[in-house]
């Protein structure tokens, strides 16, 4: 990723890249955190690991997606060890245009002959 690309050459993100920053839009988070949130609302466990988790919040940092941040003010456990990161002005609307890339995707397929039906019927 090019910190002077623009929003559309960002487009599409990688998996990986959508779930840190949908994470990040809630708010300022850590590292190991943000890999928490990632794979709890994924439903799947470790699918992303330590490895993964500092390589792309490298890339995101280097592409001017996200920053270090300060500890949100409401955390409890505040370590100085743990580095905090957040999105950025051009992060949000590069997670904003994916968002609206899958939605019109999404609306041009008729989801209810894509998802396989449920056996529990």
């Amino acid at each position: 990723m090019n910190r002077d690309a623009s929003v559309e050459e960002l487009l599409p993100l990688r998996p990986v890249v959508l779930a840190l920053l949908l994470v990040l839009r809630v708010g300022p988070l850590h590292g190991y955190g943000i890999m928490q949130r990632v794979n709890s609302h994924l439903g799947r466990e470790a699918l992303v690991g330590p490895g993964t988790l500092y390589r792309v919040l490298k890339e995101l940092r280097d592409a001017g997606l996200i920053e270090h941040s300060e500890p949100p003010g409401d955390e409890s456990d505040v370590d100085a060890r743990r580095q905090y990161y957040r999105l950025t002005g051009h992060g949000s609307l590069v997670v904003k245009a994916e968002a609206e890339r899958i939605a019109g995707l999404m609306r041009l397929t008729d989801l209810g002959t894509m998802l396989p039906e449920d056996s529990s019927r």
